[in-house]
């Protein structure tokens, strides 16, 4: 079989003569069976799909075909089964993206390697030296704080969180003293303490060491020997917290082990050998990558304390309920900083190529088609863009508009070839897989106005360090915010590595020191998740619990579970299509390549089981949704989430999911969280029920785990479905990945998992992690007398058990002369009072205006509410705003703000010379409906204007208003950008009987409060003042 002609690599058929290319030994590497692993893949193919083998267009495999493919793979190559079925699924892919197949992706196989043990003859050493110093330090709390000094005594603290707080990193010492200053954060009888890391902790031959966002902060969560400690320490001695800050870590630790009387053994440092001794204790009572973690060799990005403290209580901070502005297209747009010359047009053109490749890649411009020598087509405007109509478009302008292009121009095409590619490179900080085209035009789009507006027709190659510094500084002066300034500063780090990978003499950059420059982290993870009870809150609001619900809530509902139970991305969840969900016998999602959407990368592919995550209600849900989509459409390939309205092919995104965001962060109060947190909820909270142990005892669960799923039953079935077996090691830690669609699971760990410091404290109170006190140690201790002793011991026969039970009883007794920080927490809000449309809907703008309206008053520090007849103007705009359905309220949503920032006050309406702000203004009032409310327009007087253009602009004004001619009138209103100023009057009986017109003092609070909200800056209280009673 290993002579087979056919597997000779000239007469293989596309995908699968690439791929024989890629998976062939490299010389001189010895045999590895490649002749013989793709002669069974022939030999399977060709008898049970010979269509596919030979790469015609057009084909199909079904799922019981597949089975049979993979089991006589399985038959034929029991080594190699992992390697064939990743080759299997390297080439459906590429059939299903350029040939049009439609075929199931098999699971992308991880190499799970086998790990090194961590027992070492100079472990089972060390262990013993531990055994040593245990019994010095419990024999020294027999006698506690007897004879001690302030530096013993802080000292001793730092050392039982060495040994047994699992703080064995040097860089956090001096972050834990600086902490140990500062009032605890105590729960029950949880206490953690936030350290955050500065750079005068590093030495001073690392001091420009720039280190990475998930190791800038951490929580210490204390044990209880540590926490009994503690407790003891600040009651004895409430006014010595204030020395801890000013201490070396290495003259504390001194002071201590001379305290308890240990000798330490030469030729280390005090901290590190107390760092390995302690390691190599937990190695025989912790899992392997817990001790990984607090030895630092597995980062894991820890809560912030905000989000810990939702996780702990169930309550949020009591803060100011803000929410992001909502701003349209044009607003988010970059303002560009005014050049005093003009770029060349080269340089223009070159701007305009990329722009309109970007676009068309987005297809998001249909004209864009014709700039990439493309033909138009009847597709869905939400048809995927897939990587060989991305890289023809690419190649399209290169050799289009090469008379046009700059150097600086082509170059960041040829890098947008390079990201196509499936090729792994240090210097662009990539992996091996290629990038998605919607990623590559996000990339070109970020970085290629301010690279070609400012480089002109220079070589990039000629630049030196300096200029290239200069150049990206420059560049990241574009975008405003901080995430738009990070996204960038990351784009133009790797296209710098592109430069050198293709060159090799390019200067060298700085970019820790840009980065520092501009104030941002060199890595940046946004950590935070959404606890259960804020789950089950947010399914409530969109009508988990009604019998009767409205199709926009079955979606909605939909989107959620989809999010948190399963931790698919936004992109996975809009392109789903119907045929990805099977649920015959058991329940499971497909990713895949589809019509709509692609995996971000080639392990995105996976398959996830709906049975074993999803609880039998929402899994109700899921697959009723799913059978009547069935029903409705006969064509499977149609999207999973159709737009309910207009019957359009996709939902727009923001409209799929910024009704969500919304709702979630009313629920929560946190406006940091996005879509994106219901993944890091997924990773975090899968990984806990993987690795929870049988015989763990938690007294007191924080209130953010207390679900059904968290159940012995629960974790053990799911483990079974996952792992199909229990083994411990890394297993576990490879199907958190899997699910995730990540290549490694440090990826996991580093950005997605937030409670390892929890989870290690967990451990970390089990009998077998704890020391076994004696009675004098523990009256000590705890301050209780023998006959407490006793008594404690005769109800609470275990470890944990005797110091949870002490743990409790202190914090109960002495935890209010601390000032804990446990009175700026309100409960969770229930959202019963508002309907789901007004939760989805109602924009920010118009639920501050509420709140400005309810409290009209108390609100003067910001602007001075209206009174009287603006008042009852304002609140029944408001009411009729809120009033508004479905596309109304997106077209108030959209049009509001656009006109707070056409609106002068001192004009008194809006300048524009836009028709279309005309057209919109009518529409909106229409919408509202409000009687008593007319429009009025004055245009700019101008000597050079003739008698008929006069008429025309009359005329023009007039039908876009829908107005009498006689109410466009002239007058000079001063110099100015716009033409014609857009008058909202208000009709008003007067003293005399006759009716007078005046500026509606509301419309105009309306808008001065949107444009507060949108702008965020002070508001000058007496403008509104002024003119309202000039009116």
């Amino acid at each position: 079989m290993d002579e087979c002609p056919r597997s000779r690599e000239g007469l293989m058929k596309p995908p699968w003569k690439s791929l024989y290319q890629k998976s062939a030994p490299k010389p001189g590497k010895g045999k590895t069976g490649h002749k013989h692993l793709w002669a069974v893949i022939e030999k399977v193919l060709t008898e049970r799909a010979p269509a596919i083998w030979d790469g015609q267009r057009e084909q199909a495999i079904s799922e019981n075909e597949f089975s049979t493919i993979e089991a006589a793979i399985k038959r034929e190559l029991p080594r190699q089964f992992r390697k064939a079925m990743n080759i299997l699924a390297d080439g459906f892919t590429t059939g299903i993206r350029s040939l049009g197949w439609d075929v199931p992706i098999p699971d992308h196989h991880h190499n799970i390697r086998d790990t090194p043990s961590l027992y070492t003859p100079d472990s089972v050493e060390t262990a013993q030296e531990f055994q040593r110093i245990e019994d010095l330090f419990l024999s020294r709390l027999e006698s506690l704080w007897e004879g001690s000094s302030t530096t013993q005594r802080i000292g001793l603290l730092l050392l039982s969180a060495i040994l047994y707080g699992g703080l064995h990193q040097k860089r956090w010492l001096n972050a834990w003293l600086r902490s140990l200053a500062n009032p605890p954060n105590i729960w029950d009888d949880w206490l953690w303490l936030h350290l955050e890391w500065r750079p005068q902790d590093a030495p001073k031959r690392k001091r420009s060491h720039r280190m990475t966002s998930w190791n800038l902060n951490r929580t210490w969560i204390a044990d209880p020997v540590t926490e009994l400690l503690m407790l003891n320490w600040r009651q004895h001695f409430p006014d010595e917290h204030e020395k801890a800050k000013s201490k070396f870590p290495e003259a504390l630790l001194k002071a201590a082990v001379e305290y308890i009387g240990w000798k330490k053994p030469p030729g280390k440092h005090l901290v590190h050998s107390l760092s390995e001794i302690a390691s190599s204790r937990d190695i025989d009572v912790l899992p392997g990558f817990l001790v990984e973690y607090q030895s630092g060799h597995l980062p894991c990005t820890s809560l912030p304390p905000g989000s810990l403290q939702r996780f702990f209580t169930g309550e949020v901070p009591r803060e100011e309920l803000t929410f992001l502005p909502h701003t349209t297209a044009r607003q988010r747009k970059h303002k560009r900083v005014a050049e005093e010359t003009q770029p060349s047009a080269n340089v223009e053109k070159s701007i305009r190529l990329i722009d309109g490749l970007t676009s068309f890649i987005r297809h998001r411009s249909q004209s864009a088609r014709a700039i990439a020598g493309l033909s138009k087509s009847n597709q869905s405007p939400w048809e995927k863009i897939t990587t060989a109509k991305t890289l023809k478009a690419i190649n399209s302008v290169l050799r289009h508009g090469c008379p046009y292009l700059t150097p600086a121009a082509r170059l960041l095409l040829e890098w947008g070839i390079s990201l196509c590619e499936k090729a792994s490179s240090p210097l662009e900080l990539r992996k091996g897989s290629p990038l998605a085209p919607s990623s590559i035009a996000t990339y070109l789009s970020l970085i290629s106005t301010g690279v070609l507006e400012n480089i002109d027709t220079d070589e990039l190659r000629d630049l030196t360090g300096l200029e290239f510094e200069i150049l990206y500084e420059t560049v990241l002066s574009y975008p405003h915010t901080t995430a738009q300034k990070i996204r960038t500063a990351e784009r133009l780090q790797q296209f710098h590595g592109f430069l050198t990978a293709k060159f090799g003499d390019i200067s060298e950059v700085d970019f820790d020191e840009i980065f520092a420059c501009h104030g941002l982290p060199s890595k940046r993870v946004k950590a935070n998740i959404i606890t259960f009870a804020e789950y089950r809150v947010l399914l409530k609001s969109f009508g988990f619990d009604r019998s009767r619900r409205g199709r926009w809530e079955e979606i909605y509902l939909v989107v959620l579970i989809l999010a948190f139970r399963c931790g698919l991305r936004r992109s996975e969840i809009h392109g789903l299509q119907i045929a990805d969900i099977k649920d015959l016998v058991r329940a499971e999602i497909r990713i895949r390549p589809g019509r709509f959407r692609d995996p971000k990368s080639v392990t995105g592919n996976r398959r996830i089981p709906l049975y074993a995550l999803l609880p039998e209600d929402e899994l109700t849900i899921v697959s009723n949704w799913l059978k009547k989509r069935q029903r409705e459409e006969l064509d499977h390939t149609q999207p999973l989430l159709q737009h309910p309205e207009t019957g359009d092919s996709l939902i727009p995104p923001h409209r799929l999911f910024d009704p969500v965001v919304h709702a979630l962060r009313s629920v929560t109060r946190d406006t940091t969280l996005s879509f994106h947190s219901f993944r890091h909820a997924f990773a975090t909270f899968t990984l806990l029920k993987l690795v929870w142990p049988k015989d763990l005892n938690v007294k007191n669960l924080p209130a953010g785990l207390r679900d059904e799923s968290f159940s012995l039953d629960a974790c053990t079935r799911l483990a079974q479905d996952l792992l199909n077996n229990q083994q411990q090691g890394v297993r576990k830690l490879h199907a958190i990945a899997m699910l995730l669609g990540h290549a490694e699971y440090g990826m996991s760990f580093r950005s997605y998992i937030h409670l390892t410091d929890w989870l290690l404290a967990v451990f970390k109170r089990q009998d077998i992690c704890l020391p076994k006190l004696t009675n004098k140690a523990l009256g000590q201790l705890a301050g209780l007398s023998k006959q407490g002793v006793f008594k404690c011991k005769r109800e609470n026969p275990s470890r944990s058990a005797i110091f949870q039970n002490q743990l409790h009883n202190k914090v109960q007794r002495w935890g209010s002369q601390w000032k804990l920080k446990l009175d700026s927490i309100t409960p969770t809000p229930i959202m019963h009072e508002k309907t789901a449309e007004d939760i989805f809907w109602l924009p920010p703008w118009a639920m501050a205006l509420g709140d400005y309206l309810k409290a009209a008053q108390n609100n003067s520090y910001l602007m001075s509410p209206p009174s009287g007849t603006d008042a009852t103007m304002a609140k029944l705009m408001y009411e009729r705003l809120k009033g508004l359905k479905s596309r109304r309220m997106m077209f108030a949503r959209r049009v509001i703000p656009v006109f707070a920032e056409l609106y002068d006050v001192s004009h008194g309406g809006l300048v524009s010379r836009n028709i279309e702000h005309a057209r919109e203004l009518r529409k909106l009032f229409e919408m509202v409906n409000l009687s008593g409310i007319r429009l009025a327009a004055h245009y700019r007087i101008s000597r050079s204007q003739t008698v008929e253009e006069r008429d025309r602009i009359i005329e023009t004004w007039s039908e876009a208003l829908g107005i009498p001619k006689e109410q466009v009138k002239q007058k000079d209103f001063g110099p100015g950008k716009g033409l014609v100023v857009l008058k909202v009057i208000q009709e008003r009986q007067s003293v005399r009987g006759g009716r007078v017109a005046i500026a509606s003092g509301g419309w105009r609070f309306v808008l001065a409060l949107v444009d507060f909200q949108i702008k965020k800056a002070p508001y000058r209280s007496n403008t509104y003042c002024s003119n309202s009673k000039t009116s």
